[in-house]
Parts: structure tokens; C-alpha cells; sequence
């Protein structure tokens, strides 16, 4: 194959806390020496730091690569934290140089610190993503401005309502699926109970 080439990509090094207590990561640039061909026939390359794709998923402005070791890789342009990699970096085209791995991807990380789970689905939103792990626990990220993740003061360790998550974050377990809307979104759990979360206008998540 024509296929070599040199990619950089964005990983964790190091972990650290700001001054809100909240656990953050160092990011240094790794040098990819070893890519694979695509086989799109255009010769193109994806770096074998990803692995063997088991399953691609997409949303609205992002992609989401899943390899057969569980591993969580994305993409995309990032405006509510979508990509789940600790940042709320918004990535566009304009300066990006051809034909190099594009600076929006990198892996999905961590699940509660849990750095070697392994998901088993992913279900991207329009504005969010949802995993469900082997173990049938539930994470997500990205948009939360109606709490369509899920989250707000009343269940959260800071009591605070954030708008926007850019790392997983734990919803439940047991959960057998999961269906996203555009500002809503409905879990199922393994025992075939049902439960809505996210705006309530014009009755979407049948409560009142």
C-alpha cells in the first residue's frame, strides 16, 4: 500500500484539579507512525490507535467510532461538548491542513474514572450521546439545557444544573436502551419499565 504517513492526535497524559475541584486532563499530541489503509479507494488512512471498527454512529455535526476492544473514539464540531472528550473546543475546516487527521478526533473518556470499560452501544442525539456499557450502565454527554441528560440540581454531587457536558457522565443502570429526542429523551430498563426526561412542552414526555 501507498499508505504511509505521520498523524498526530490528542491524548490524555495526566490528570489534575481546577480550582472547582472538577478533574481534568493534560493533553499532549501523540505521533501515529503506523496508519491503516481505509480501503475507500482513495488510499486514505486511519491510524491504528483506533483499532478494529466494530461500529460508526452519527449525530448532527458529529461522528462516534467504536472498536472492538470497547474503545471510544469521535469527531465533529463539538458545540455542546458533544464529543466527550473534556473539552467544549468548537472545530471547523477552515485552517485545517488536507489530508492530515482532522484536531476534533480523540478517544471518549473516562466512564467515572473507569479508564479499561467497555462500551456496547452507542446511541448519538441530535445534541447529545448516550453509551450503554457491557456492565448495562448508562452514560451521556453534550446538551442538558432542558435536562434531557438527565442531570440537575436536585441529583448531582454539586447541586448545580449545568447546560452543557463535555466528559460521560453516569445516568443509570440496568438499562436495556435508549431513545433520544431533539431536546427529550426516554430510557428503557431491563425489567421493561420506561422513563422520560428532558422538556415537557406539549406533553413529550407524558407528564404533567
Amino acid at each position: 500500500t501507498r499508505c504511509v504517513a505521520y498523524d498526530t492526535l490528542y491524548e490524555p497524559t495526566g490528570k489534575y484539579q481546577d480550582i472547582q475541584g472538577n478533574t481534568c486532563f493534560h493533553r499532549a499530541r501523540k505521533q501515529i507512525t503506523s496508519p491503516i489503509l481505509l480501503n475507500d479507494g482513495e488510499d486514505r488512512c486511519l491510524p491504528d490507535y483506533v483499532g478494529k471498527i466494530s461500529d460508526v454512529k452519527c449525530s448532527f455535526y458529529n461522528t462516534y467510532i467504536l472498536n472492538e476492544d470497547g474503545e471510544l473514539f469521535s469527531c465533529g464540531y463539538n458545540s455542546n461538548g458533544e464529543l466527550g472528550q473534556r473539552r467544549l473546543d468548537k472545530y471547523g475546516d477552515i485552517t485545517h491542513p488536507e489530508g492530515q487527521i482532522h484536531d476534533s478526533f480523540g478517544r471518549v473518556f473516562s466512564f467515572n474514572g473507569t479508564l479499561d470499560a467497555r462500551v456496547k452501544r452507542v446511541i448519538p442525539g441530535p445534541h447529545t450521546c448516550f453509551v450503554i456499557l457491557e456492565d448495562n450502565t448508562l452514560y451521556g454527554w453534550g446538551l442538558n439545557s432542558s435536562y434531557q441528560l438527565g442531570k440537575s440540581e436536585l441529583n448531582t454531587q454539586d447541586k448545580i444544573h449545568k447546560d452543557k457536558y463535555d466528559y460521560p457522565v453516569y445516568i443509570d443502570s440496568d438499562v436495556e436502551d435508549v431513545f433520544t429526542g431533539y431536546y427529550n429523551t426516554a430510557i428503557k430498563k431491563q425489567d421493561g419499565t420506561i422513563y422520560a426526561m428532558g422538556r415537557n412542552s406539549n406533553g413529550l414526555i407524558a407528564n404533567f
